[in-house]
């Protein structure tokens, strides 16, 4: 007689998924994916056998922003209102490299900034985020402050009444001989004025 035994071990593959979100690109194995899909890959596992990996893979757009709009030649003591297109859910990081203060508006698409009194070249900056946390690429404006010839006068219209007055920095304040302030009115209008002793 010949007895023939067999000790038979059955090894058995395996499967993994994974589910990933990114903005604009992924990149997975060395290979960078661009658009949201289910990608395999077969591998083998410790046991000689296959191991199927599936990437359930969602890409997001990073939002691309619009150019800014406001004015580009400014005076001394000056409001003035920038803005970009608004997108549903954004959020605007807004940035100032000198020259004023942004007094309103932080995290919208619009905002309002308060130049200061020294003459030169300036650059705004804003970068959005949306709604999926993937940022846009930055989006500047270059801005140039001149002194005014003279100060405006105040004139009180009948049709409008004053708010408040308010110093360089925004605060609030009484009026104040040989400072510069704002009067801010109720139909939106800001004007500025020296009193001078």
């Amino acid at each position: 007689d010949s007895i023939h035994t067999l000790n038979l071990t059955i090894n058995e593959s395996d499967s993994v998924t994974t589910l990933t979100s990114d903005c604009d690109s992924y990149t997975w194995d060395g290979v960078a994916y661009t658009t949201s899909g289910a990608y395999t890959n077969t591998y083998t596992n410790v046991d000689g056998c296959d191991s199927i990996h599936t990437l359930n893979l969602t890409i997001t757009t990073s939002p691309s922003t619009s150019i800014i709009l406001g004015n580009t030649q400014v005076n001394y003591l000056s409001t003035e209102t920038y803005n970009v297109a608004q997108n549903i859910g954004s959020t605007f990081n807004w940035q100032l490299n000198g020259g004023g203060i942004i007094v309103a508006g932080q995290n919208t698409n619009s905002i309002q900034v308060q130049w200061g009194n020294n003459s030169g070249n300036y650059d705004l900056y804003v970068i959005e985020t949306d709604s999926n946390g993937c940022i846009g690429d930055t989006v500047s404006i270059n801005i140039s402050i001149t002194s005014v010839s003279s100060i405006e006068n105040l004139i009180l219209s009948k049709n409008k009444k004053l708010i408040t007055i308010t110093n360089v920095l925004g605060k609030s304040t009484e009026p104040k001989l040989n400072a510069p302030l704002f009067y801010i009115f109720d139909d939106g209008t800001v004007e500025k004025k020296i009193i001078i002793e």
